[in-house]
């Protein structure tokens, strides 16, 4: 199992699509620069908002999936894109993860790998003339600023956005080399580090200090406003409830800032005995093949986002997503299937 921190980055080039990064936040570093995704495929169908980007990793195929022939690997470059709605009155709370792929040799990248101990301008991606993205979310845009036909945008809403923000002030005369960019409409940006789980030495908790343990836990949540802990306090004498929480409690004690947890084709830790993953995951929309576990996004990511902590704000206990087994080919971008696991609400109950 490979864990996940949000790091800064200084070196912000390091982000860039040409140096194939893992990163929070931000505006999308896309992979592939055909068939972007646009406000239909991220429209949260609850408040018709587009969902914001929320991470991507970079995860290449494995040689199972493509016979370790980089000559013709479909998935030399590989990278999963996640976008959340992160309106605070929706209900609906859109949560999307696409897959995009790439061979070695391609129309946007250099064959050679790229030097990251320096920013080198001659392996920026070469993108096509057509296609253009939206200036406020960086998807695909389908509209256009009537008047100085400068700015496009995914929707009526982002051009509207950008219209009450700043571009009212300057679409007569908008200044000349200016991106006039909209940076604080994403979430704060950083790098995505990755490292290996050890779990050797770990000794397991007796019941009272993972009970002590969870108390103190509900306090911190109670502290960040996000739940409260009247509920264990009323109880008087009071026993675990959840077991599977605890276990999940216990599992990332060693390291509990991690935000992502990847192992593809393992099996997700799961943080309640409630709202588990169905059975049955729903099969690949491209192939029609079999979807597997491939990495989950933990609730820890929440404090990482500046998001609001009132009753509606974006809020989960785990994403957990699945992708095609295969990595089938696909062109542009693929969606995959995400399920949100909520932590439970009777964490606790009184002893008897």
């Amino acid at each position: 199992m490979d864990l996940g921190f949000a790091e800064s980055c200084p070196q912000i080039w390091r982000l860039y699509s040409q140096y194939f990064p893992s990163k929070l936040g931000g505006a999308p570093a896309w992979l592939s620069f055909d068939c972007l995704p646009g406000y239909e495929e991220l429209k949260c169908h609850g408040c018709q908002t587009t969902s914001k980007f929320l991470l991507q990793l970079y995860s290449p195929g494995s040689e199972e999936e493509d016979d370790c022939d980089e000559t013709v690997s479909q998935t030399f470059h590989r990278s999963l894109f996640m976008f959340v709605c992160a309106k605070e009155s929706c209900n609906s709370r859109a949560i999307k993860c696409f897959r995009s792929q790439l061979p070695r040799t391609n129309p946007y990248y250099s064959y050679k790998p790229p030097n990251y101990d320096t920013f080198d301008p001659s392996f920026s991606p070469k993108r096509p003339l057509s296609g253009k993205v939206c200036h406020v979310c960086s998807c695909k845009a389908t509209k256009l600023c009537g008047e100085c036909k400068l700015y496009s945008y995914c929707s009526k809403a982002h051009q509207a956005l950008h219209w009450k923000t700043d571009h009212k002030n300057k679409c007569a005369n908008p200044p000349q080399g200016s991106d006039d960019t909209l940076g604080s409409y994403f979430f704060k940006e950083y790098e995505i580090v990755m490292d290996v789980e050890d779990i050797s030495d770990r000794k397991p908790k007796s019941e009272e200090e993972a009970l002590a343990e969870y108390k103190r836990y509900l306090a911190q949540k109670s502290e960040g406003k996000r739940e409260s802990s009247s509920d264990w306090e009323a109880a008087g004498e009071v026993q675990v409830a959840d077991k599977m929480f605890m276990a999940f409690r216990e599992r990332i004690a060693d390291n509990p800032d991690q935000i992502v947890r990847y192992e593809k084709g393992g099996k997700p830790l799961l943080v309640s005995d409630e709202g588990k993953p169905p059975l049955d995951i729903p099969a690949c929309n491209s192939c029609g093949g079999e979807r597997e576990f491939e990495f989950q996004v933990m609730s820890q990511c929440l404090s990482y986002l500046n998001v609001d902590t009132s009753v509606n704000s974006l809020d989960w206990g785990t994403l957990i997503i699945y992708t095609c087994k295969k990595s089938c080919q696909i062109q542009g971008y693929a969606p995959e299937y995400v399920w949100k696991q909520d932590f439970s609400n009777k964490d606790l109950v009184a002893g008897k």
